[in-house]
């Protein structure tokens, strides 16, 4: 009952007019069961199989009831084919390939009839269309339709044009499919099987290797945009956020020029990784135009839009502007997606305590951060964010025995994330330092000189030791510690 009930809720207004039209025109009684059904299920009326067969046969349900339910779902299914592809689909790309579909469908129901001259200009055109938005594989099938039937009627020439023109698209496939393939390969590591650092860029490298010889040789658009995207994940992953932005510059231009990749969903997509390349080379106003424009073309209430706030947050966060950050959290909260996502709830509840940490507010911050218990099964370490900004939050109040305890607590944290969270050798140096200014009753200038090469290698970021501007070391820590430096050796000079 839930898919027939997810598949009733998926309908646009326009699909549910024609189903209600098609049985409008039916009078048998097999078929008015079918408009009950699909009305119970419209107007919320029904929730499960057995108060659906009640209602339309007065008895649990039964093989009857089973054959109604397949019956309405392939009417629906049916129907979803029926209107023009502009009232289903935004871009030209995606209008072109439910056209080719449905033309290859209908191209060959005709072909099947014996109205030939109908069905070649229909599959003609749909060619024709395939070609200028690369549906190489729509293509593919066209053609070969065609060429099957002008063969027997017009003989060897047009066998060999359809020949050549399959072969040339098999061919684009190939080269397209490759793309994604290696896109896929990048941006989900664990298709390497593999969660070492070192293997993945050596695999990496590779595959780069290989797309930078493609992009020389690639005639399809397609290809060029994976390559590119796949380009832009690698580069940032291996942190040369330079020659990731020389790639993503090339790809906004291909995503807002060329129509075979130009969408909402492609251009916002692409000012999102632009923005988060911006945060990391320090760029923070560029970034924030580049996460508006995200948030400008990602569509409303989805989940990417949230991520599109995200990247806004930390635009304004880094560049301090606080005010407009918390404008962002208050955007985010409202933001449906937050409902059926936890973790994506429990991470800006996070982002919150930071700003208020900013903003001086402790006690504000640590009360968000001790309500933050969902983050405490996260893997991919933004639990160990919440410990660092709640231990320096800490240590600003002066609440030392605390600091000692939740120490511990953060310790264990760091073993549980050996070898998962990205940063955990810089999180060990932070614990090393931590542990000294302990040890040092918190004289900020002793605990310095003692640290100062783990401190030096937590400031230049580099390696095992990056501070990602975006992740969960929101509030960095050797930033922090020379400000509490700074402003300890102005208290002695004052003294």
């Amino acid at each position: 009952m839930d898919n027939l009930i997810a598949l009733v809720n998926g309908l646009k207004s326009g699909e549910v007019s024609l189903v209600k039209h098609l049985y409008l025109l039916k009078a048998s009684s097999e078929k008015k069961k079918r408009d009950r059904l699909f009305n119970l299920i419209l107007n919320h009326k029904v929730t499960t199989d057995e108060e659906a067969s009640i209602a339309l046969y007065g008895e649990k349900p039964t093989s009857a009831y089973s054959q109604l339910k397949t019956r309405l779902k392939s009417d629906i299914h049916n129907v979803l084919i029926l209107q023009d592809s502009s009232v289903k689909y935004k871009t030209p790309a995606a209008q072109a390939a439910f056209d080719c579909r449905r033309a290859l469908i209908q191209g060959e129901i005709l072909l099947g009839r014996g109205v030939y001259c109908e069905a070649v200009n229909m599959l003609l055109k749909a060619s024709r269309t395939a070609q200028k938005y690369e549906l190489f594989a729509e293509r593919i099938q066209i053609d070969d339709l065609l060429r099957s039937h002008l063969v027997i009627k017009e003989g060897q020439k047009p066998f060999d044009e359809y020949t050549k023109a399959i072969d040339s698209n098999v061919t684009l496939l190939k080269e397209s499919l490759k793309a994604k393939r290696n896109h896929y390969l990048i941006t989900v590591p664990n298709l390497f099987k593999t969660n070492n650092e070192h293997e993945y860029l050596e695999h990496g490298e590779e595959i780069l290797s290989q797309i930078k010889t493609d992009l020389g040789d690639t005639r399809a658009v397609r290809a060029e945009f994976y390559n590119r995207l796949t380009a832009v994940h690698y580069y940032s992953r291996q942190k040369n956020f330079s020659a990731a932005m020389n790639q993503a510059k090339i790809l906004e231009v291909l995503v807002e020029k060329n129509g075979v990749v130009k969408s909402d969903a492609n251009i916002a997509g692409v000012s999102m990784e632009i923005a988060n390349i911006l945060i990391n080379l320090g760029k923070f106003q560029s970034a924030s135009r580049y996460a508006q424009k995200s948030l400008m073309h990602f569509k409303k209430g989805m989940v990417n839009e949230l991520y599109a706030m995200e990247s806004l947050f930390f635009s304004y966060f880094r560049e301090g502007n606080i005010i407009s950050a918390q404008d962002i959290i208050e955007q985010a909260y409202r933001h449906k997606q937050l409902k059926y996502n936890k973790f994506l709830e429990a991470k800006w509840k996070f982002l919150s305590s930071a700003t208020e940490f900013k903003n001086g507010n402790l006690d504000a911050s640590l009360k968000s951060l001790s309500q933050n218990s969902m983050l405490a099964n996260d893997k991919s370490g933004w639990l160990l964010g919440i410990y660092i900004l709640e231990i320096i939050n800490r240590i600003e109040k002066g609440d030392y025995d605390w600091v000692e305890y939740r120490f511990e607590a953060f310790k264990k944290v760091i073993q549980r994330h050996n070898g998962k969270a990205g940063g955990n050798r810089r999180c060990s140096s932070i614990q090393k330092v931590l542990r000294t200014l302990v040890k040092c009753d918190y004289c900020f200038d002793t605990a310095a000189q003692k640290e100062s090469h783990v401190l030096n290698l937590l400031e230049r970021g580099r390696d095992s030791y990056y501070w990602n501007p975006v992740g969960y070391e929101i509030v960095r820590f050797d930033s922090w510690l020379n400000s509490k430096l700074l402003q300890q050796q102005l208290s002695f000079n004052f003294a």
